[in-house]
């Protein structure tokens, strides 16, 4: 069976969390308010983890980018009481938001914590909207959401091969 699989040359990541902000806006995440952020409340499908080593003055501090690992044998599949999160022939997890029931038993069997519970109705700033990426749901309040590993560019993808 072929799998998907992202690389992430972490000798060239210079940490600018350039990746992040992609992510957002091309899966149509929105920003968490401060009180939200200060909660935890916040959605990332990909975060960048600090590694702080050294003490002051002589810290350092690395970046590890964290995407979800779409694992091989996914314990939040066996934990969803609707079949929400289900993985592809091709490796990949996915969430299937309308049979999402809100429950959160995947965010807490997830090993990686990738996993997001979107508590608030998506917003963006006046003129946003227009924005957003017209290939990706905006998905509503009271579901999990996760990285999808960009579904709908490899479908574009698979669609131009195709022809």
């Amino acid at each position: 069976m072929a799998r998907w699989g992202m690389v992430i040359d972490l000798d060239k990541c210079t940490a600018c969390q350039a990746c992040v902000v992609a992510c957002q806006a091309e899966n149509n995440i929105p920003n968490a308010n401060p009180e939200s952020a200060a909660k935890g409340r916040n959605i990332h499908w990909l975060e960048m983890i600090p590694f702080i080593e050294e003490e002051y003055p002589h810290t350092r501090m690395r970046l590890l980018p964290r995407p979800c690992m779409h694992c091989e044998n996914p314990p939040c599949i066996e934990v969803c009481p609707v079949g929400a999160t289900q993985i592809s022939s091709e490796g990949i997890v996915g969430q299937i938001n309308a049979r999402c029931i809100g429950c959160r038993y995947c965010t807490t069997a997830c090993p990686y914590t990738v996993k997001s519970f979107n508590w608030f109705k998506p917003a963006w700033p006046k003129g946003m909207e227009r924005y957003l990426n017209p290939d990706v749901t905006v998905r509503y309040n009271g579901v999990v959401e996760k990285c999808t590993f960009c579904h709908h560019r490899l479908q574009k993808a698979r669609d131009k091969a195709r022809f």
